[in-house]
């Protein structure tokens, strides 16, 4: 994943110092019977192989503090779908042809695709975990029809959503065997599919939510002297996800939101245990409210941290909102950072210089 450095982040009223990064990945078996695969009939067809690569993988290994999943669950694929397009030389003028579902090969990162033979070039958007999301994925991807929709309507049509619960309490990564799906996507080069020999096709997979990991003391989970972590508070994050993303060229540097997306207050809880709270917290692409929005204070993405604060008994809750310094301002106002799809933002909470809110 793509990597981002907060050199300060806000509290209300009372000053953390923190800095911050960023994340990626995703990968299992399809079991093709299950899908009628959509579009042109009759054609020739080519077996291809697919090599997935999920850029920026979280570090496997990292064993310590409180987590739900981990690294591996966020690397499986257990179902791929492949939709082709006739390429053409403006991209955005793709039409689609067709899909089929493909079946996993030696190893998680390897799968095969019966491809159709054409006279022109193809262009093919992958999406891993389509099975396993919430929201009619997999029948959206069945109703596509060859020339019905531009590429860029076929972008609008497949989302994914929140159930009900993760509305209130964020996305679900309880564990290793339960939790949502980590929805992929990724697109290959303009390719001749040609009967016979070999064809590999190089695809780089990005999962469609981001992921907020907080430590405190240092990424060891130190601790801070002064201060006992109890929780960490989601807030303000979108119920719906568009699966393919507007940019598809790999690392996105803007949201690309459902029109029809909600913005959700929460609250979700986590608990924080060992000073680090990892592989917890998820969300879809959330982006920041805008600048002449008069409530936008409240509708920013952010956390809200509770803590005893040095050697109180009740629990203070401080406010963190992601952002950059803005410049020219001695780091008394921040630039806010979008949540991006396929980015870790990593907070680490290095002192607390005093008592946070009541509530």
């Amino acid at each position: 994943m793509n990597c981002k450095n907060f050199k300060r982040l806000r509290f209300l009223g009372i000053p953390f110092l923190a800095a911050a990064a960023v994340f990626s990945s995703c990968m299992t078996e399809l079991d093709s019977n299950t899908l009628t695969p959509g579009g042109e009939n009759g054609a020739d067809e080519q077996e291809v192989l697919l090599k997935l690569n999920v850029p920026g993988a979280a570090k496997p290994g990292e064993k310590s503090g409180t987590r739900a999943v981990n690294a591996d669950e966020e690397e499986e694929i257990d179902d791929l779908y492949v939709l082709a397009f006739k390429a053409e030389a403006d991209e955005s003028q793709d039409s689609y042809a067709y899909y089929v579902p493909a079946k996993k090969g030696a190893d998680n990162a390897t799968w095969t695709a019966l491809l159709k033979v054409k006279d022109y070039d193809q262009r093919f958007i992958v999406i891993a975990n389509a099975q396993g999301a919430n929201g009619n994925l997999v029948h959206a991807i069945n109703a596509l029809k060859p020339g019905e929709k531009t590429k860029a309507q076929i972008k609008e049509l497949l989302k994914v959503t929140l159930t009900d619960t993760e509305k209130t309490n964020g996305f679900n990564a309880t564990g290793a065997n339960d939790h949502s799906a980590f929805t992929m996507c990724g697109q290959t080069a303009a390719t001749k599919i040609t009967a016979g020999g070999n064809i590999d096709l190089q695809v780089n997979l990005y999962r469609i939510m981001g992921r907020i990991q907080v430590y405190f003391g240092d990424k060891q989970g130190a601790g801070v002297g002064n201060f006992t972590p109890t929780t960490v508070r989601l807030y303000n994050f979108n119920d719906k996800a568009q699966v393919i993303p507007a940019e598809l060229g790999g690392k996105v540097s803007q949201t690309t939101v459902p029109a029809d997306a909600v913005l959700q207050k929460g609250e979700a809880s986590y608990q924080v245990v060992g000073n680090k709270l990892e592989y917890s917290v998820y969300l879809f692409e959330t982006a920041q409210p805008d600048a002449a929005d008069a409530d936008k204070h409240t509708k920013r993405p952010c956390l809200v941290v509770g803590g005893k604060y040095n050697g109180g008994t009740a629990d203070k809750y401080y406010r963190v909102d992601l952002g950059t310094p803005k410049a020219g301002t001695g780091n008394t106002e921040l630039d806010y950072l979008d949540v991006l799809r396929n980015h870790s933002y990593e907070i680490t909470v290095t002192s607390v210089s005093g008592e946070g809110h009541d509530t």
